[in-house]
């Protein structure tokens, strides 16, 4: 691997790429002979090392009767391998001070794991050796499915309208539509779910569809050359097309009830599909949702709970899917609170952030509290790991996040003000109000 300030051996098997400086840490790619991306970003600052390992398949990659199978896999993956055997990876972890944990969305699954920094060797061979060696056996999962319904909390009052949501959005869009996280729904055969189970697993946990990312306090040869003892021999696999493609327009605005559990209050949830993260438009978007629900001083909370006391609170939120992605408004209503008051309320201020932008004030104060989350969410080397294998996998290349810092200072009050009017019309709008049921 070749640095720009000093020159680094590259491990054998390593085809490198160039570093580049990501203040206040360096960020270093390469790729092993099997196709698994590597991301190395050093920092000595704590005595702590994060390995993230994250797998390009989720809720997304399951067609018909594969629902719910990213999900079951990535809790089998702490089941047992050749080698651990069950609940060992996560008890090994735990004796030698660290912590893991994992999750998987619609679009990745990912395993994390933060030791202290003398931890490295033991975190890299477990992830090395449960994408090789992983044991799918039936003893596997019965203990899975024996474990899992006493651990499974019922489903929570507003999690039920979000995946409504995301399934009225994204409706015509099958990889995103079935909003499959979180739900209890599987589509995993009851008879033997073996050969179902193993032929998911074989097609998309490889090295090749993986980005492994390590932060924290490490030698950057100690550890390329442990990569490439441990995952060097693992095998690339064959992989199917990504799923997606370009979503229909949406020209009539969509809506559903929902009854919720009882003793919670009505939540309104509003949405829109959006063009992929990274992206000039979602930038301008990301914005305009700051802008509308970012802080007391945000548009919809001055209206919706000072001014008009008809939400206890309101967010705005974009759902960082590759592509396309969601915008999301949400508001947690009061008891006396008329729901198509607060729509209209809402579609209020988005008309008129459409008609005539922000403020001057209102885009710099949004340009600020952006920088900061993204600094928040760099904070502390397990939140570093993932964020960068997260770029990795969906912008091709870690050092993006680079001008990730630097990407919101370049959208102007005009560039809000036409994605906005382009985007959040009242036609491509889906509604959902969840509603107490009543016991």
């Amino acid at each position: 691997m070749t640095d720009s300030k000093s020159a680094e051996p590259s491990p054998r098997g390593a085809a490198a790429a160039g570093p580049r400086e990501l203040s206040p840490f360096a960020i270093r790619r390469t790729r092993l002979d099997n196709g698994l991306r590597v991301v190395l970003s050093r920092d000595t600052s704590l005595p702590t090392v994060a390995i993230c390992v994250t797998y390009d398949v989720g809720a997304r990659n399951e067609s018909a009767g594969q629902r719910g199978f990213a999900q079951l896999l990535q809790r089998l993956m702490f089941q047992g391998s050749r080698n651990v055997g069950p609940g060992e990876h996560q008890r090994w972890i735990a004796e030698h001070g660290g912590q893991s944990a994992a999750e998987t969305t619609e679009d990745r699954t990912r395993f994390t794991t933060l030791l202290p920094a003398n931890g490295l060797g033991l975190g890299l061979w477990l992830e090395a050796d449960r994408m090789r060696e992983l044991e799918l056996s039936r003893d596997a999962f019965e203990r899975e499915r024996a474990r899992s319904p006493s651990e499974k909390p019922a489903a929570e009052h507003e999690s039920l309208g979000a995946r409504a949501l995301q399934a009225l959005v994204f409706r015509d869009d099958p990889p995103y539509a079935p909003a499959l996280v979180g739900s209890e729904a599987t589509d995993v055969p009851s008879d033997d779910p073996l050969p179902a189970l193993r032929a998911f697993h074989r097609q998309y946990y490889a090295p090749n569809n993986a980005v492994l990312s390590v932060a924290g306090n490490f030698e950057v040869l100690d550890a390329l050359n442990l990569i490439h003892t441990y995952f060097s021999a693992l095998r690339s696999v064959s992989l199917p097309p990504a799923p997606g493609g370009e979503l229909p327009e949406q020209t009539e605005a969509r809506s559903a009830v929902l009854d919720g559990q009882p003793g919670h209050g009505s939540v309104l949830w509003q949405g829109w599909a959006i063009p992929a993260r990274r992206t000039s438009e979602h930038d301008a978007l990301e914005l305009a949702g700051a802008i509308l629900a970012t802080g007391i001083g945000s548009r919809l909370h001055q209206l919706l709970v000072l001014d008009k006391s008809q939400a206890r609170s309101v967010a705005v939120w974009t759902g960082r899917q590759r592509g396309p992605d969601l915008f999301a408004v949400q508001a947690t209503l009061t008891e006396s609170a008329d729901p198509e008051l607060v729509r209209r309320l809402i579609q209020g201020q988005i008309a008129s952030l459409g008609r005539f932008g922000p403020t001057a004030a209102e885009l710099i104060r949004a340009q600020n509290q952006l920088h900061a989350g993204l600094l928040h969410e760099l904070d502390g080397n397990r939140a570093r790991a993932s964020a960068l294998a997260d770029a990795e996998l969906s912008a091709h290349d870690a050092r993006q996040l680079e001008s990730d810092l630097e990407r919101y200072q370049h959208v102007s009050r005009q560039d809000v003000q036409r994605a906005v009017a382009r985007y959040l019309r009242n036609t491509s709008r889906s509604d959902v109000l969840l509603r107490p049921r009543r016991s």
